[in-house]
């Protein structure tokens, strides 16, 4: 879907990164996977909702404050955050230190209260077999990957409430001179930047700062190419997206479900699963033939089209 105007302005400002990203994915049609058990890929079809957990009992939580730990001395640093309070200060007086309010008493929320679903970009070298890495980190002893088109993911939407953003796999070093480059830009567009309302400018900000915080990783999980699709609904909650309780791996806890239908007055383009669906991979498995025919069958009570081409094993050996 096209980006609008604004938001095409607003992304080259603040987002290059994202925007290029974006782009790319576009460009080359890419599909994302989503690596999991057997169990959880038969309850999304069976029940079209994808589940979002929270931050808190994600199995890498300890990633959460990567984000943080790259922000906070960028932030302090005279030539990079030192920069943009000078710079913001000069357009609006006072919109600096009330950003720096606002955006602290949030950090709890947001660390506590974020609820996350991860995908990662799937090339097409990799559409019989899947990722190995990610096999072992994801799809335990019988794993399974829902390959999905990039529609709904791509689509803007202020209805959702939900965000769709890569990862940044950065040290602090590089993020404060990827940020340095944000603010750089700024500067040189300060017309730009001058002619937006202060309420825009202060969202802006607080976005970047949010998405950078909760989409920042340690550079050695950059072989996972993970795109995040993250929710804070004490901040921003959506008509569409339902709470709902349920037990993982013996946990009782809150979860959000995003619903896989269409509903484009809400934001949710090509999320069925017969549009949203391009293949599932059965990862290694002691019985591949079984779950390829479950699989098969699920999709055809689903009302999936040519459900047996969707359906691939990867030959993998598994490893006992």
């Amino acid at each position: 879907m096209p980006l609008s105007e604004a938001y095409q302005h607003l992304g080259s400002l603040f987002f290059p990164h994202h925007l290029a990203a974006r782009d790319e994915v576009e460009r080359q049609n890419t599909r994302f996977a989503h690596y999991t058990s057997a169990a959880v890929a038969m309850s999304i079809i069976q029940d079209p909702y994808v589940w979002m957990r929270n931050a808190l009992t994600m199995n890498d939580f300890s990633e959460m404050r990567h984000g943080l730990d790259c922000i906070i001395p960028a932030y302090k640093d005279p030539e990079v955050g030192g920069r943009l309070r000078e710079f913001i200060e000069e357009i609006h007086p006072g919109l600096p230190n009330l950003f720096e309010e606002r955006f602290n008493s949030w950090l709890p929320h947001f660390e506590q209260n974020t609820f996350l679903t991860s995908l990662s970009r799937h090339d097409k070298s990799e559409d019989e077999y899947g990722r190995l890495s990610m096999w072992r980190a994801y799809g335990q002893r019988n794993g399974v990957a829902l390959i999905l088109k990039n529609t709904p993911f791509m689509a803007e939407t202020d209805q959702l409430k939900a965000v769709s953003s890569p990862v940044s796999y950065l040290t602090p070093q590089q993020y404060s001179a990827r940020l340095k480059d944000i603010i750089d830009g700024l500067i040189v567009r300060r017309d730009e930047v001058a002619a937006l309302d202060r309420d825009i400018l202060f969202g802006s900000l607080f976005v970047m700062f949010k998405t950078d915080m909760l989409c920042t990783k340690h550079p050695g999980f950059a072989e996972e190419q993970e795109w995040r699709v993250y929710y804070s609904p004490g901040a921003d909650p959506s008509p569409v997206i339902e709470p709902a309780f349920a037990v993982v791996e013996g946990v009782p806890q809150q979860i959000h479900r995003i619903p896989l239908r269409d509903d484009p007055a809400n934001g949710l383009v090509g999320a069925g699963i017969n549009s949203l669906l391009d293949r599932i991979i059965i990862g290694p498995s002691s019985q591949p033939l079984t779950m390829f025919n479950a699989f098969v069958g699920l999709l055809e009570k689903a009302g999936v089209e040519n459900a047996a081409e969707r359906v691939f094993v990867s030959d993998i050996p598994l490893r006992t």
